[in-house]
């Protein structure tokens, strides 16, 4: 469990990082393209991050119901 509870804090801090670098990007204003190639991939990279959150719930038993959706901003999650 430990594993998989630094696994999924790893891929929500890659996932924050990559949407605050597509705020950069489309503050600048660069290409247009490459900013939607950069949001598909972010957006795929959600759709891997929830099939692997609803594996492991599938493996543990745990339901979405079971607590409340954690904030990905401004929260660590704490390994024990």
């Amino acid at each position: 469990a430990r594993g998989n509870a630094e696994f999924i804090s790893l891929e929500l801090d890659r996932i924050e990082q990559k949407i605050q670098a597509l705020t950069e990007m489309a503050i600048s204003h660069q290409d247009p393209g490459d900013l939607s190639v950069q949001v598909d991939a972010v957006a795929e990279g959600l759709s891997q991050t929830e099939q692997t959150i609803k594996d492991l719930q599938s493996i543990t038993g745990l339901s979405s119901e079971s607590a409340e959706a954690p904030s990905i901003l401004g929260t660590d999650v704490e390994v024990q």
